[in-house]
């Protein structure tokens, strides 16, 4: 990666106004089962990892939401997932559903292949501008570096994150 393009990249990380999505991942099994540079020691050793981060171009507040002297988590608990309650509560909402609508699903209608789904033809204007506006894919995606640490061992794992950690707040554990 150029030296301005990893300048690029890192203002692109300090920008604190736009939401960002992480991704991490070892890559050395695929290139591995294609045997591209099967000789170099950290590609045998499966000791890499590539990061990129998707920025989102939708500006939001980073602060930390509060109900008095607690964050408010941004998933329930799982015991509140997992309950009597809401699984007899889904179960009887699937029940209702008397007819099959798969025929008449979007993904029959529509011949939509994609997971998840999207439908690529828009039949109007206003789907069209809906399509545009998605931020799935790599629209968004940036890559950011490899690293010579396996991120699928728990080692390897810390070390990324200790890096991701650095990227983020500028301080180490």
């Amino acid at each position: 990666m150029s030296d301005t393009a990893r300048a690029n990249v890192m203002e692109e990380l300090a920008d604190d106004t736009l939401p960002r999505l992480h991704w991490v991942d070892n890559f050395a099994k695929y290139y591995a089962s294609s045997s591209m540079f099967i000789n170099k020691v950290l590609l045998m050793e499966c000791q890499w990892t590539a990061h990129g981060f998707k920025r989102l171009p939708t500006p939001c507040s980073m602060e930390w939401r509060r109900r008095g002297d607690d964050s408010i988590p941004a998933m329930p608990n799982l015991d509140d997932l997992l309950s009597a309650e809401r699984l007899a509560s889904i179960e009887s909402g699937l029940r209702e559903l008397c007819q099959p609508f798969f025929e008449t699903s979007v993904v029959v209608v529509r011949d939509v292949k994609r997971i998840p789904l999207k439908i690529v033809d828009a039949n109007d204007e206003l789907e069209q501008d809906h399509l545009e506006s998605s931020c799935d894919g790599l629209r968004f995606f940036r890559p950011v570096d490899i690293y010579s640490d396996n991120v699928v061992h728990a080692q390897g794992l810390l070390a990324v994150t200790r890096t991701l950690q650095q990227l983020r707040f500028g301080s180490s554990w």
